[in-house]
């Protein structure tokens, strides 16, 4: 487990808010890098499973639980569904510390 993780959680299991918020601003941060080098292109959308890689989640998860999001940034092209790149990593920032 990461350092800033383990300093996170204090004793009995109270979680110290503002090193998660450190932490959560990093990651966003290093998403913001990845999303400009996939695939070392400027792209203006991503698939699924680019998004699923970013966030470390499944592309499973990303299909139900954040394209079925109402303000969620999709775009169906034919039976393709893209997801804005820009507009993603708004989202993310507007949406971070709320779970579905």
């Amino acid at each position: 487990m990461d350092e800033k993780v383990t300093m996170a959680i204090k004793d009995e299991g109270k979680v110290d808010i503002q090193v998660l918020e450190e932490l959560n601003e990093k990651l966003l941060g290093t998403i913001r890098e990845a999303a400009k080098v996939v695939d070392n292109t400027e792209k203006l959308t991503i698939t699924v499973d680019e998004a699923a890689k970013l966030i470390g989640i499944s592309k499973k998860s990303v299909y139900i639980n954040l394209i079925r999001q109402p303000d969620f940034p999709v775009v169906k092209i034919g039976k393709r569904l893209v997801i804005l790149r820009e507009q993603f990593i708004e989202w993310l920032e507007n949406n971070k510390g709320i779970a579905s």
